[in-house]
């Protein structure tokens, strides 16, 4: 979408990539290095974040989901590849765990879908509906989006929310990557 600052998939000329990386790399020498420290990758912890619950307007942390295997999915409503990977993650993720109570492990697993977008409610009303979606947060903030960013959407981050793991740290992010690959 032509003055969105997101890029849905991948497609990005290697002209515009060359540029974002000189950017990106002379934003990172200004800041003393900062802007590469606040993203968070795999085999990192999450750090706490605040996302607003769309239907009740109530805050959502990170720390909610103590216990859990936590998927957050940041979509857009323009988004092409967000409009097949939410509904994916909806039925073969959300749904497929629920109903088994959890991983193999018995651990539950959630999908949290997190809207980026701010100004078209409802195109992004009707994304939720079509969707399927129930639970969605919006992050329009980019309180929890700017921890993880690639620049890409749709984005999956994956976090360990389970406490005294023998393989994971708590918090620890198992999962991240722009585009969608499937569920």
């Amino acid at each position: 979408v032509m003055g969105s600052r997101y890029v849905c998939g991948r497609s990005m000329s290697g002209w515009a990539a060359s540029v974002r990386v000189v950017l990106l790399l002379a934003l990172s020498l200004a800041t003393g290095g900062s802007v590469w420290s606040q993203i968070t990758g795999v085999g990192g912890i999450a750090r706490d974040f605040t996302v607003v619950n769309r239907e009740t307007g109530e805050d959502i942390h990170l720390q909610d989901y103590a216990g859990t295997v936590l998927v957050l999915d940041f979509f857009a409503y323009w988004c092409g590849p967000c409009q097949a990977s939410s509904p994916d993650l909806e039925v073969n993720i959300n749904q497929y765990y629920a109903s088994r109570g959890g991983n193999p492990n018995g651990v539950p697993v959630v999908v949290l879908p997190v809207n980026i977008e701010q100004g078209n409610e409802p195109a992004t009303d009707q994304f939720i509906v079509n969707a399927g979606l129930d639970l969605v947060a919006n992050d329009y903030a980019r309180d929890a989006y700017d921890q993880f960013k690639t620049g890409y959407i749709p984005l999956f981050i994956i976090i360990n929310g389970v406490g005294g793991s023998p393989s994971h740290q708590q918090w620890e992010v198992l999962y991240r990557e722009s585009g969608y690959e499937g569920a």
